[in-house]
Protein backbone atom coordinates (compact mmCIF):
# COMPACT_ATOMS: atom_id res chain seq x y z
CA UNK A 1 0.00 0.00 0.00
CA UNK A 2 1.32 3.43 -0.85
CA UNK A 3 0.42 6.91 0.30
CA UNK A 4 2.00 10.28 -0.32
CA UNK A 5 2.54 13.51 1.57
CA UNK A 6 3.04 16.93 -0.01
CA UNK A 7 4.55 19.77 2.00
CA UNK A 8 4.10 23.49 1.29
CA UNK A 9 5.92 26.50 2.73
CA UNK A 10 3.31 29.17 3.31
CA UNK A 11 2.21 32.19 5.29
CA UNK A 12 -0.36 30.49 7.50
CA UNK A 13 -2.21 33.69 8.32
CA UNK A 14 -2.62 34.46 4.63
CA UNK A 15 -3.99 30.97 3.98
CA UNK A 16 -6.53 31.36 6.78
CA UNK A 17 -7.61 34.82 5.66
CA UNK A 18 -7.93 33.73 2.01
CA UNK A 19 -10.63 31.18 2.79
CA UNK A 20 -13.99 32.87 2.56
CA UNK A 21 -12.43 36.15 1.39
CA UNK A 22 -14.05 36.11 -2.06
CA UNK A 23 -10.78 37.41 -3.52
CA UNK A 24 -11.24 37.23 -7.30
CA UNK A 25 -7.59 38.18 -7.91
CA UNK A 26 -6.51 35.13 -5.93
CA UNK A 27 -8.90 32.88 -7.89
CA UNK A 28 -7.34 34.23 -11.10
CA UNK A 29 -3.84 33.53 -9.75
CA UNK A 30 -4.76 29.90 -9.09
CA UNK A 31 -6.31 29.63 -12.55
CA UNK A 32 -3.17 30.98 -14.22
CA UNK A 33 -0.94 28.63 -12.24
CA UNK A 34 -3.10 25.63 -13.06
CA UNK A 35 -3.16 26.53 -16.76
CA UNK A 36 0.62 26.91 -16.83
CA UNK A 37 1.29 23.61 -15.04
CA UNK A 38 -0.28 20.71 -16.96
CA UNK A 39 1.05 18.15 -14.49
CA UNK A 40 -1.60 19.42 -12.14
CA UNK A 41 -4.38 18.08 -14.36
CA UNK A 42 -4.13 14.34 -13.89
CA UNK A 43 -6.32 11.49 -15.02
CA UNK A 44 -7.01 9.27 -12.05
CA UNK A 45 -8.44 5.76 -12.08
CA UNK A 46 -10.62 4.59 -9.20
CA UNK A 47 -11.76 1.04 -8.55
CA UNK A 48 -14.27 -0.11 -5.96
CA UNK A 49 -14.23 -3.33 -3.94
CA UNK A 50 -17.52 -4.18 -2.26
CA UNK A 51 -17.29 -6.74 0.55
CA UNK A 52 -20.54 -8.69 0.76
CA UNK A 53 -22.16 -10.15 3.88
CA UNK A 54 -20.88 -13.66 3.13
CA UNK A 55 -17.30 -12.41 2.79
CA UNK A 56 -17.21 -12.62 -1.01
CA UNK A 57 -16.12 -9.55 -2.94
CA UNK A 58 -17.05 -7.62 -6.04
CA UNK A 59 -14.64 -5.48 -8.03
CA UNK A 60 -16.39 -2.64 -9.85
CA UNK A 61 -19.72 -4.50 -9.36
CA UNK A 62 -18.48 -7.84 -10.72
CA UNK A 63 -17.65 -11.01 -8.79
CA UNK A 64 -13.93 -11.16 -8.10
CA UNK A 65 -11.20 -12.84 -6.06
CA UNK A 66 -8.41 -11.25 -4.06
CA UNK A 67 -6.00 -12.42 -6.76
CA UNK A 68 -7.98 -10.58 -9.44
CA UNK A 69 -7.95 -7.39 -7.37
CA UNK A 70 -4.19 -7.74 -6.91
CA UNK A 71 -3.84 -8.02 -10.67
CA UNK A 72 -5.74 -4.77 -11.18
CA UNK A 73 -3.71 -3.12 -8.43
CA UNK A 74 -0.48 -4.04 -10.20
CA UNK A 75 -1.51 -1.96 -13.24
CA UNK A 76 -2.20 1.25 -11.30
CA UNK A 77 0.04 4.23 -10.60
CA UNK A 78 0.43 6.65 -7.71
CA UNK A 79 -2.51 8.82 -8.78
CA UNK A 80 -4.96 5.90 -8.68
CA UNK A 81 -6.81 4.19 -5.86
CA UNK A 82 -8.81 1.11 -4.89
CA UNK A 83 -11.58 1.83 -2.40
CA UNK A 84 -12.95 -0.83 -0.02
CA UNK A 85 -16.44 -0.59 1.41
CA UNK A 86 -19.27 -2.71 2.71
CA UNK A 87 -21.89 -3.07 5.41
CA UNK A 88 -19.79 -5.13 7.83
CA UNK A 89 -16.75 -3.13 9.02
CA UNK A 90 -14.91 -6.24 10.24
CA UNK A 91 -15.24 -7.97 6.86
CA UNK A 92 -14.10 -4.82 5.07
CA UNK A 93 -11.03 -4.53 7.28
CA UNK A 94 -10.09 -8.20 6.92
CA UNK A 95 -10.40 -8.05 3.12
CA UNK A 96 -8.43 -4.81 3.08
CA UNK A 97 -5.65 -6.44 5.11
CA UNK A 98 -5.68 -9.56 2.93
CA UNK A 99 -5.15 -7.53 -0.21
CA UNK A 100 -2.45 -5.50 1.49
CA UNK A 101 -0.59 -8.69 2.37
CA UNK A 102 -1.12 -10.23 -1.06
CA UNK A 103 0.16 -7.13 -2.85
CA UNK A 104 3.09 -6.42 -0.53
CA UNK A 105 5.61 -7.86 -3.00
CA UNK A 106 4.48 -5.80 -5.96
CA UNK A 107 7.22 -3.53 -7.19
CA UNK A 108 5.02 -0.68 -8.31
CA UNK A 109 3.75 -0.09 -4.77
CA UNK A 110 2.14 3.11 -5.96
CA UNK A 111 -1.65 3.08 -5.97
CA UNK A 112 -3.55 3.83 -2.79
CA UNK A 113 -5.64 1.20 -1.00
CA UNK A 114 -8.33 3.07 0.89
CA UNK A 115 -10.58 1.41 3.43
CA UNK A 116 -14.02 2.90 4.04
CA UNK A 117 -15.70 0.48 6.46
CA UNK A 118 -18.42 2.92 7.45
CA UNK A 119 -18.42 5.48 4.64
CA UNK A 120 -20.81 3.96 2.13
CA UNK A 121 -23.48 1.29 2.27
CA UNK A 122 -23.75 -1.35 -0.44
CA UNK A 123 -26.93 0.27 -1.74
CA UNK A 124 -25.03 3.53 -2.18
CA UNK A 125 -22.21 1.58 -3.77
CA UNK A 126 -24.50 0.06 -6.39
CA UNK A 127 -25.95 3.49 -7.13
CA UNK A 128 -22.51 5.05 -7.51
CA UNK A 129 -21.97 6.90 -10.79
CA UNK A 130 -19.13 5.09 -12.56
CA UNK A 131 -18.62 7.89 -15.05
CA UNK A 132 -18.07 10.36 -12.22
CA UNK A 133 -15.71 8.06 -10.33
CA UNK A 134 -13.42 7.53 -13.30
CA UNK A 135 -13.49 10.99 -14.81
CA UNK A 136 -10.37 13.07 -15.31
CA UNK A 137 -9.65 15.91 -12.92
CA UNK A 138 -10.06 18.88 -15.25
CA UNK A 139 -8.75 22.39 -14.99
CA UNK A 140 -12.32 23.68 -14.77
CA UNK A 141 -13.19 21.44 -11.81
CA UNK A 142 -10.04 22.53 -9.99
CA UNK A 143 -10.89 26.21 -10.44
CA UNK A 144 -14.50 25.62 -9.39
CA UNK A 145 -13.35 23.95 -6.17
CA UNK A 146 -10.87 26.72 -5.40
CA UNK A 147 -13.50 29.37 -6.12
CA UNK A 148 -15.88 27.63 -3.72
CA UNK A 149 -13.20 27.56 -1.04
CA UNK A 150 -12.23 31.22 -1.45
CA UNK A 151 -15.90 32.21 -1.46
CA UNK A 152 -16.52 30.14 1.68
CA UNK A 153 -18.79 27.55 0.08
CA UNK A 154 -16.58 24.44 0.03
CA UNK A 155 -16.68 21.71 2.65
CA UNK A 156 -15.33 18.25 3.38
CA UNK A 157 -12.63 16.72 1.21
CA UNK A 158 -13.39 19.20 -1.60
CA UNK A 159 -12.23 22.07 0.60
CA UNK A 160 -9.00 20.30 1.52
CA UNK A 161 -8.16 19.36 -2.08
CA UNK A 162 -8.86 22.97 -3.11
CA UNK A 163 -6.67 24.18 -0.24
CA UNK A 164 -3.70 22.36 -1.72
CA UNK A 165 -4.11 24.23 -5.01
CA UNK A 166 -4.43 27.44 -3.03
CA UNK A 167 -1.19 26.63 -1.18
CA UNK A 168 0.58 26.25 -4.52
CA UNK A 169 -0.57 29.74 -5.50
CA UNK A 170 0.25 31.66 -2.32
CA UNK A 171 3.12 29.49 -1.06
CA UNK A 172 5.49 27.04 -2.65
CA UNK A 173 5.84 23.28 -2.82
CA UNK A 174 8.73 21.77 -0.88
CA UNK A 175 10.48 19.20 -3.06
CA UNK A 176 11.13 16.03 -1.04
CA UNK A 177 12.57 14.11 -3.99
CA UNK A 178 9.49 11.88 -4.09
CA UNK A 179 10.49 10.24 -0.81
CA UNK A 180 7.68 11.19 1.58
CA UNK A 181 4.80 8.78 1.98
CA UNK A 182 3.28 8.47 5.46
CA UNK A 183 5.28 10.62 7.88
CA UNK A 184 4.45 8.51 10.94
CA UNK A 185 6.75 5.55 10.03
CA UNK A 186 9.69 7.96 9.93
CA UNK A 187 9.55 7.90 13.75
CA UNK A 188 10.48 11.57 14.10
CA UNK A 189 7.83 12.39 16.72
CA UNK A 190 6.64 15.38 14.70
CA UNK A 191 3.25 17.06 14.82
CA UNK A 192 3.09 16.77 11.03
CA UNK A 193 2.51 13.04 11.48
CA UNK A 194 -0.88 13.80 13.06
CA UNK A 195 -3.95 15.48 11.62
CA UNK A 196 -4.31 19.09 12.73
CA UNK A 197 -7.35 21.12 11.78
CA UNK A 198 -7.24 24.59 10.28
CA UNK A 199 -10.29 26.91 10.30
CA UNK A 200 -12.71 25.79 7.57
CA UNK A 201 -10.37 22.91 6.71
CA UNK A 202 -11.36 20.41 9.38
CA UNK A 203 -10.28 16.81 8.90
CA UNK A 204 -13.13 14.31 8.75
CA UNK A 205 -11.32 11.00 8.26
CA UNK A 206 -11.35 11.19 4.46
CA UNK A 207 -8.42 12.15 2.23
CA UNK A 208 -6.56 14.40 2.02
CA UNK A 209 -5.62 14.74 5.68
CA UNK A 210 -4.19 18.12 6.65
CA UNK A 211 -1.54 18.95 9.21
CA UNK A 212 0.69 21.94 9.74
CA UNK A 213 3.52 23.55 11.67
CA UNK A 214 3.57 27.26 12.44
CA UNK A 215 6.76 29.14 11.57
CA UNK A 216 7.77 29.01 15.24
CA UNK A 217 7.12 25.27 15.35
CA UNK A 218 9.21 24.81 12.21
CA UNK A 219 12.18 26.46 13.94
CA UNK A 220 11.72 24.27 17.02
CA UNK A 221 11.49 21.11 14.89
CA UNK A 222 14.69 21.95 13.04
CA UNK A 223 16.51 22.56 16.31
CA UNK A 224 15.16 19.33 17.86
CA UNK A 225 15.81 17.15 14.84
CA UNK A 226 19.28 18.63 14.46
CA UNK A 227 20.22 16.90 17.69
CA UNK A 228 19.38 13.36 16.53
CA UNK A 229 20.93 10.97 14.05
CA UNK A 230 18.64 10.88 11.02
CA UNK A 231 20.29 7.77 9.60
CA UNK A 232 18.10 4.66 9.37
CA UNK A 233 20.30 1.76 8.18
CA UNK A 234 17.46 -0.77 8.38
CA UNK A 235 15.51 0.87 5.54
CA UNK A 236 16.99 3.00 2.76
CA UNK A 237 13.62 4.56 1.91
CA UNK A 238 13.01 5.70 5.48
CA UNK A 239 16.59 6.95 5.69
CA UNK A 240 16.11 9.09 2.58
CA UNK A 241 12.68 10.33 3.69
CA UNK A 242 13.88 11.39 7.16
CA UNK A 243 16.66 13.48 5.64
CA UNK A 244 14.41 14.94 2.94
CA UNK A 245 11.83 15.87 5.58
CA UNK A 246 14.37 17.95 7.49
CA UNK A 247 15.63 19.57 4.29
CA UNK A 248 12.06 20.66 3.54
CA UNK A 249 11.71 22.22 6.98
CA UNK A 250 15.02 24.07 6.56
CA UNK A 251 13.86 25.38 3.16
CA UNK A 252 10.60 26.64 4.68
CA UNK A 253 12.42 28.26 7.59
CA UNK A 254 14.67 30.18 5.18
CA UNK A 255 11.62 32.30 4.32
CA UNK A 256 10.25 32.21 7.89
CA UNK A 257 7.30 30.20 6.59
CA UNK A 258 4.90 27.77 8.16
CA UNK A 259 4.49 24.29 6.66
CA UNK A 260 1.19 22.71 5.62
CA UNK A 261 1.06 18.98 4.85
CA UNK A 262 -1.47 17.12 2.71
CA UNK A 263 -1.51 13.34 3.24
CA UNK A 264 -3.41 11.11 0.80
Amino acid sequence: MSYSTSLYAIDLDRLKSSIGSGDEHLILAVQELTSADPIDVIERKYHWVAVLEDGSIELDKRDATVEQVVQVYSTLNKHDAIHFLGKNPDLVRSTYRALGEASAGLKNGAAKLLGHPTTMTLDEFYAYNDDDSNSAATEASIIDSVRSLICGNASGSESRYAAEHLCRAIGHWLDDGDTLADIAPLQLDTKLADSRDLPNLENDGDFPIISYLTSKEVKKEIKRLGKIDLSYPADDDIDAARKAFVRCLVEADASNSSVVAFYR
